[in-house]
């Protein structure tokens, strides 16, 4: 799971952004390129870096 830290409290100007959307766009590009797997286990996406 990615958690990400409040960025109130370092840069108050990014109060209510939130990155989550981008991140998960970058994760699928990333399954794309055959770089990191998903799956989906109780209801949440997983990733995982592929083994080579």
């Amino acid at each position: 799971m990615i958690e990400f830290p409040s960025t109130n409290e370092v840069c108050p100007e990014f109060e209510g952004f939130s990155c989550s959307e981008e991140m998960e766009k970058t994760l699928n590009a990333m399954c794309r390129m055959e770089i990191v797997e998903k799956r989906k286990s109780s209801g949440s996406k997983e990733y995982r870096v592929k083994k080579i």
